[in-house]
């Protein structure tokens, strides 16, 4: 056998010059070539066409290859929480073309298989469709996509031998798989590299042909992104959970460390917005009042609280503008408010722009010159939180479903899934049957759901590629598929992935999920934090897929979408009438015989 032994990552990618294309394995942070990356930032080397799904995080990853201006251009289908990522992809600064996921794994593994252009239906009616061939095939729109190579593909394996055969651990293999065989140099690094016959033929994911260099990486940090754990039982049924800090400090002091530690972090590392407010508050320009800021109460960090007069000021970023964070905001400020705080919110605008009006309404609030009623008093409708939303969508759910949860509130919906039947729920990254959160120490950096949470999997569970994950979802053997959304129209279309000029968060798998789910059920804010309506005629955000929404689960009904156009209101959410409804809604919206209340 071909010995394809190198010393280590530096000797591997030395011969990478500038201008050169590459592919990065990786789903997240999971499964990410850490050693190679390293060993790029050392070298300098400029210029570079990065392929991977995403870039990391803003100090991990391809983000460090950002930060230091080594990246000319990104294909990628997530920007996520990269906040570099996406400054760059605002300003101009860096060329980015995104991808939905599924289409970008299988233009990957054409690249690899020498198939030149395969067609998809991910993306019709989109932006993404713009200039592409687009072609019908048995009364379906598809569209014309081309392969992808690279000068150089950097991948991680769990354990590789000398000829270059690779097996991977949990989600780790995402694309990786595909990303090997697609590059004209394929650079592997594992965590144990064995000898020849040490690995049984029957476990190799990634035949050594396509490997040129494999070495041994170590001091892998293997960083989660989304540190989910299942909390130890609470006393008295978990009334006092939230409300109790001290029992976060007892019964699970992982949680609550991890809570002083961001809140810490935030602290010193604070928005502009957050530090001009905060020169104001600690500089006693309200008088007696003190405020504390990044202050934990309960399982939640505050921007700023005023301990002595109970009230707590939030400042939102444009992130708050995603639909999950929306109803996020929501349930907090409900839960504040029962707990006695008042909850002002300002934007980062506001704060930079206007910072005498913020100042005048804190201090006017805090003496008590304007006593507004408390949420949900004097008619104001609180409808829903996210739970129940996603408990709502659990009653969608039939014994024997294959089920895709998007990330957000989807992922809430295994919470809730009755007893009663059996349901497998499969994630895009490459996991058939996820299980529950792990308690901590059963914690595994390599084993992850879409959005990133740590997971378990579920006896008789299986693992595989991305480009196997969307097969099956573009294949249609996903029963139900379900989402958030920042709109949708009243012909069934869906946005969810960008808000031109402002935010950009990538499409993720979303755009491959809509164009060919047998059902779509959506879970989202039925109006914005404005009053403006959420379910309208047409779309003004960009489309992610037409068509496509079947059922709406929102903070204040259930909606059918009709195939002739039109929102069909089959429930209400207790204590919210049909004329609420009505008024939040701008799409035609058909009022049915039976309007039921939910039930829970």
């Amino acid at each position: 056998m071909i010995n394809k032994i190198v010393n280590n990552a530096d000797e591997a990618v030395a011969d990478i010059q500038d201008g050169a294309t590459l592919m990065l394995g990786g789903f997240g942070l999971c499964g990410i070539p850490e050693n190679s990356i390293s060993a790029l930032l050392r070298t300098g080397v400029k210029n570079l066409t990065c392929i991977s799904n995403n870039a990391g995080v803003d100090d991990f990853g391809i983000g460090l290859m950002l930060k230091t201006r080594q990246v000319k251009k990104m294909i990628s289908s997530y920007v996520g929480e990269n906040q570099e990522f996406e400054r760059q992809l605002l300003s101009g600064e860096l060329e980015v073309e995104l991808l939905p996921q599924g289409t970008l794994a299988e233009r990957i593994r054409a690249g690899g298989a020498g198939i030149p252009a395969f067609f998809t239906p991910a993306g019709v009616g989109t932006e993404v469709a713009e200039g592409k061939e687009m072609r019908e095939f048995d009364g379906k729109k598809y569209l014309m996509e081309t392969w992808l190579k690279a000068d150089f593909s950097l991948v991680k394996a769990w354990r590789g031998d000398s000829a270059g055969n690779l097996i991977f651990k949990g989600t780790a293999r995402n694309f990786s798989p595909m990303m090997a065989s697609a590059g004209k140099i394929t650079i592997a690094e594992v965590e144990e590299l064995v000898p020849i016959g040490t690995l049984n033929p029957n476990d190799i994911h990634v035949p050594g042909i396509y490997v040129q260099r494999i070495f041994q990486g170590n001091n892998y940090e293997k960083r989660i992104e989304q540190r989910t754990v299942t909390a130890p039982p609470a006393p008295d049924g978990g009334a006092s959970l939230i409300k109790d800090t001290s029992y976060w400090a007892k019964a699970d002091p992982f949680i609550y460390d991890l809570l002083k530690e961001y809140s810490i972090k935030m602290r010193n590392n604070p928005t502009r917005a957050e530090q001009r407010l905060w020169i104001s508050l600690s500089g006693k320009k309200l008088g007696e009042y003190k405020f504390r800021r990044q202050h934990i109460i309960g399982q939640y960090i505050t921007d700023f609280v005023c301990l002595k007069q109970n009230l707590i000021i939030e400042i939102d970023g444009l992130i708050h503008q995603l639909p999950d964070n929306i109803i996020s905001d929501q349930e907090r400020t409900q839960w504040f408010e029962k707990e006695g705080f008042k909850v002002i919110r300002f934007t980062n605008d506001e704060v930079l722009t206007n910072l005498s009006h913020v100042l005048n309404k804190i201090e006017t609030e805090l003496v008590g010159l304007s006593k507004a009623p408390p949420s949900g008093a004097g008619g104001a409708i609180i409808g829903l939180d996210k739970n129940q939303i996603a408990q709502r969508i659990a009653q969608e759910l039939k014994d024997g479903y294959y089920v895709n949860l998007g990330i957000g509130i989807p992922t809430l919906v295994a919470n809730f899934i009755p007893k009663d039947i059996n349901v497998v729920l499969q994630s895009e990254n490459g996991l058939l049957g996820i299980g529950p959160f792990p308690i901590e120490e059963n914690v595994d950096a390599d084993l992850i759901n879409a959005g990133k949470q740590t997971v378990t999997m579920q006896a008789g569970s299986s693992l595989f590629s991305s480009a196997e994950s969307f097969a099956m979802i573009r294949g249609e053997h996903v029963d139900l598929t379900i989402l958030g959304a920042m709109e949708v129209s009243e012909n069934g279309d869906i946005a969810n992935w960008k808000i031109p000029g402002k935010m950009v968060k990538g499409m993720g798998g979303a755009m491959d999920l809509v164009a060919s789910a047998k059902n779509i059920i959506v879970a989202m804010q039925h109006v914005s934090k404005d009053g403006k309506s959420k379910l309208l005629k047409n779309c003004s955000l960009p489309i992610t897929g037409i068509h496509c929404v079947k059922k709406i689960v929102t903070e204040l009904a259930v909606l059918e979408v009709m195939p002739e156009g039109g929102f069909k209101l089959l429930e209400t959410a207790p204590g919210v009438s049909i004329e609420a409804v009505q008024k939040a809604t701008e799409g035609k919206l058909i009022i049915s015989e039976t309007v039921k209340e939910m039930r829970f």
